[in-house]
Formats: structure tokens, C-alpha cells, sequence
């Protein structure tokens, strides 16, 4: 079976979806492009970006005929250089499923990609870009140090992840029902339970969605290695490391979600 995701360009030239097409490309995904609808081929689509001033979207509702037309049920997204508030607008007037900004810049519109494909068929509301962005990729942090914890959570939203704190687990386990985090970021050295643990009681529970779990601390990497390894951890982090080198890994954690 092809796991390979389709995303579908639809534009007359832009410089900047060529470009973006592109990276995606080099991301792994398969990219076709058109200059219209009329001339492209929309049915195992996955994602479709088409340029939002384009003739055939003058009118309310476009979105949805551009979709019979093309035979897709796939998210479509508007791509222009408005501000947000205008695309926004200008999404749910054609009854659009979202849109890109080209203001973005090409880190962040892959986030978006890579949460659409997984998400496929589009029933996503037009969004404001951070709402739609910050939704990309779902992280919980489980730290009983408020500190440590808080500054992370900032960090990582910093970055555009959408980033819920827990410093216990009654608290970790509201938000990882209503969360539905995409990585799970726990300390190792807890107050009454260690990282280990819920690590071990997590994996026992999955069963067709595997979520990547990374044992956090600030233990020596060959003792964080051992623990990492024994609890089933997908891999783990050394807090003396940085955030440049935990966001290297959680993208590529991402990464493989995607494919």
C-alpha cells in the first residue's frame, strides 16, 4: 500500500508555491502541480493548495465545487500573502478548510502539512494562523518541577507546538485524554512515580495509535540510555543538551508519524 502522501499545487506560476513544492518533494511527499482545477488531477490528493486569487475563487463557496470537480474529498487550503485576519475571511467565504500564509515561512507550513495529511478528509474550520498552527503538533510535558516544566511549555510554544503542562498525574492524565498529544515529553525523577513507570503503563495501553514517548532528565546519558531503554521509551533527552537539540528530535519524531 502507498504511504507516500499526495499534496496537489494549484497556481499559475507563483514563484513561492514552486518553491514550496520543492521542499515538499524533498520532505517525501509526492507533489503534483496545476495551473487550474480544470487541469488537475485531484482524486488521490491528500492535500490541495491553491492560490487564493485565483479567477475560478470569486465567488461564495467555490471551495466546494472546485471539490466535485476535482473529485476530493481531501482538505483544501487557500495560499496567499494576506494578513492572517483577511485569509481567515477570505477561507470561510469560499468554505475553505484552511489556509497557508506565505508570511509563514517553510518550517511552519510543513507543521501544517504534516498535520492535514494525518487528519485527512478535510473538516478542518478555517483557522487564525496561530489557532491552525499551534494544533500542528500536540505535545505533553509531565515535570512535578513548576519551574522547569513552565519554561519548557513556553519554550516549545515559542517554537509552535501546541504544549500542555503536568506536574502530577491526575493532571497528566486529564490532559492526555483531552490533549491526545502527539509526543509525550516525562521526567524521569518524579515525587511518587517515575517516568519509567508511566512509560511502561502508557505503551501497555496503546493499541492502534503509538505515541512516541521521551524520557526527559538530567542524569547521565549513559544511565538515562539504560532507564530509556528497559521503560520502552522511543528515545530520550538529556536536559543539559538544549531546546535547539530537543526540537531536531521531536521533528524528527514528527517526521516519522507522517510517514
Amino acid at each position: 500500500m502507498d504511504s507516500v502522501k499526495h499534496v496537489l499545487l494549484i497556481h499559475d506560476g507563483d514563484v513561492v508555491m514552486h518553491a514550496l513544492g520543492l521542499v515538499l518533494r524533498e520532505e517525501g511527499y509526492k507533489v503534483e502541480t496545476a495551473k487550474s482545477p480544470a487541469e488537475a488531477k485531484g482524486e488521490n490528493a491528500d492535500l490541495v493548495l491553491m492560490d487564493a486569487h485565483s479567477v475560478e475563487l470569486m465567488r461564495a463557496n467555490a471551495v466546494v465545487d472546485l471539490k466535485l470537480q476535482l473529485g476530493t474529498r481531501a482538505p483544501f487550503f487557500l495560499f496567499a500573502s494576506n494578513p492572517d485576519e483577511q485569509l481567515k475571511q477570505r477561507a470561510s467565504f469560499l468554505s475553505a478548510d484552511g489556509y497557508v500564509s506565505t508570511e509563514w515561512g517553510f518550517k511552519r507550513i510543513l507543521s501544517l502539512v504534516r498535520f492535514t495529511v494525518r487528519r485527512k478528509p478535510g473538516t478542518l474550520p478555517p483557522a487564525p494562523a496561530d489557532v491552525a498552527f499551534n494544533g500542528m503538533n500536540r505535545i505533553l510535558v509531565l515535570d512535578d518541577h513548576a519551574g522547569v516544566r513552565n519554561r519548557l511549555v513556553h519554550e516549545l510554544r515559542n517554537q509552535g507546538y501546541s504544549v500542555e503542562g503536568a506536574g502530577d498525574m491526575a493532571t497528566f492524565e486529564k490532559l492526555y485524554a483531552s490533549l491526545e498529544p502527539d509526543v509525550v515529553l516525562a521526567d524521569v525523577v518524579l515525587g511518587n512515580i517515575n517516568g519509567d513507570e508511566i512509560c511502561r503503563m502508557l505503551k501497555a495501553r496503546m493499541t492502534d495509535r503509538m505515541i512516541p514517548i521521551v524520557l526527559v532528565s538530567g542524569l547521565s546519558e549513559s544511565e538515562l540510555k539504560v532507564r530509556a531503554e528497559r521503560a520502552g521509551a522511543d528515545t530520550y533527552f538529556r536536559k543539559q543538551d538544549g531546546l535547539p537539540k530537543l526540537i531536531q528530535m521531536l521533528e524528527s519524531l514528527l517526521s516519522e508519524i507522517v510517514f
